[in-house]
């Protein structure tokens, strides 16, 4: 009879401390939470394959340590925890696994986002830059992965203290530029800022900009987080604050230029560097009003590039994949979501995009289909001022490309790079999902913001 009463008793007590937990991130005010856990290389008697450009390239050497940034948000009673990962990509399967890790502080109400900052001189963190037909991921070092994002989140949750958030923006010149025409990038730099009442307190940087992590460029082999490792050193240096990255629109392949001719490593210092100067003159204003609240969106996108169906068949592509009874066709299933701090928005977004698709512009071929509604007039539609996005979350699946200048080769589609009657070149279809996925997008992002 004793052990039934102390049963009952535990089983009583158990949905409140459930209620707490959930209770305790429904917090009023603004609050902010920071970690940073490196990856460490293990002792694998696998290969180490650097990601990024050509496949079957071992790593050589250490430049530095990639690592896993995790940056707690709650701002009344919505709260979300984003990571920040020094890699070229992690698609759905790993991050379900990161998830699954950090279940208790998801399980208190908190929204989990895993973002890469798509580093092209990290690990292979997708299969795709092993030597031929094989699997690139070393299973070790993917375990490291997950198990030090792991530990950034919960640290990053358990880290939390009250302050306030500031948000700014700056216009950048001569920080990047497009490698395919027409050259439509986003020049801003957005900061989102954590500024804590206690002086005894780390304040928080986060910065969101849409440059490819490639500054180091092809022929490095040597392992690196590449600038945003050096623009978070800097960042520290100059203000004593945490800073983390985060990825913006950079599909076309939107990247920095070569501040330092001839030396790689130079040239990611520098690189980091000013971008830090540009962190440092934003102009910042409090964030006031408004809650955090964060909206997902499940969607498939018809899957037409057979690589991908031969990636998924060698277990390479992490990614759900569902064939239809009726048709035989092939849908690849993802997300998105936006997220809203106060008045700001955030489009968080599987893949490369390109920004022609969230700003408008581009080029239209012969005969194409117009692309859809650019994602920033819908976001402006339902109130939206600024519209920041986060690619690389959640899932990669690679470039989203325009309809409207969508090219592929006659004769091996997908296999080769398609040449058009101008002349330019259309690798980014090579790995892209399907000339449907950007219209897939833009209605998920309608249905987020709608809903």
């Amino acid at each position: 009879m004793k052990k039934v009463l102390c049963l009952l008793l535990a089983l009583l007590f158990v949905p409140c401390f459930f209620t707490a937990a959930c209770k305790e991130d429904k917090k009023e005010g603004m609050w902010s939470g920071y970690a940073c856990e490196e990856i460490p290389l293990p002792q694998t008697e696998k290969p180490l394959y650097i990601a990024g450009y050509r496949g079957g390239r071992e790593i050589s050497g250490v430049l530095d340590i990639p690592c896993v940034r995790a940056l707690y948000l709650s701002y009344n009673g919505g709260s979300a925890l984003m990571l920040s990962v020094d890699c070229v990509g992690l698609t759905s399967d790993t991050v379900a696994k990161i998830v699954k890790g950090l279940r208790s502080v998801q399980r208190a109400g908190c929204e989990i986002n895993v973002c890469a900052t798509h580093s092209h001189a990290g690990i292979d963190t997708m299969g795709l830059w092993g030597n031929a037909a094989l699997e690139g991921k070393n299973p070790d070092y993917m375990q490291a992965l997950v198990s030090a994002a792991i530990r950034a989140g919960k640290r990053a949750y358990d880290s939390q203290a009250e302050g306030s958030f500031t948000y700014g923006k700056i216009k950048t010149e001569g920080l990047l530029y497009d490698s395919r025409l027409p050259h439509v990038y986003d020049e801003y730099l957005y900061q989102l800022r954590f500024i804590p009442n206690e002086a005894s307190v780390t304040g928080t940087r986060a910065v969101f900009f849409g440059a490819h992590a490639e500054a180091l460029r092809g022929d490095n082999t040597l392992l690196s987080a590449d600038f945003p490792r050096y623009l978070s050193d800097e960042i520290k240096r100059r203000s004593g604050e945490n800073c983390i990255f985060f990825n913006g629109a950079i599909g076309g392949l939107i990247m920095t230029p070569e501040l330092v001719q001839g030396d790689a490593v130079e040239n990611v210092r520098k690189t980091g560097a000013r971008i830090a100067d540009y962190v440092m003159a934003v102009e910042e204003s409090p964030i006031t009003e408004g809650t955090l609240t964060q909206k997902r969106v499940s969607l498939s996108v018809p899957l037409h590039n057979t690589l991908y169906l031969y990636y998924k068949f060698l277990g390479i592509l992490g990614n759900p994949i569902r064939k239809s009874l009726f048709t035989g066709a092939y849908a690849l299933k993802t997300e998105l979501s936006v997220l809203h701090i106060g008045t700001l928005t955030f489009a968080l977004l599987p893949g490369e995009i390109f920004p022609e698709l969230v700003q408008g512009g581009g080029i239209a071929q012969p005969g194409a289909p117009a692309n859809p509604e650019p994602l920033l007039d819908i976001a402006k539609r339902y109130g939206a001022e600024d519209l920041i996005v986060i690619g690389l979350c959640n899932d990669e699946i690679g470039y989203i490309v325009p309809p409207a200048d969508y090219v592929l080769h006659g004769e091996y589609p997908f296999l080769t790079e398609a040449v058009d009657a101008s002349g330019r070149r259309h690798y980014e279809e090579t790995n892209s999902v399907s000339s449907d996925c950007a219209y897939r997008i833009a209605e998920a992002f309608e249905k987020a913001m709608r809903e």
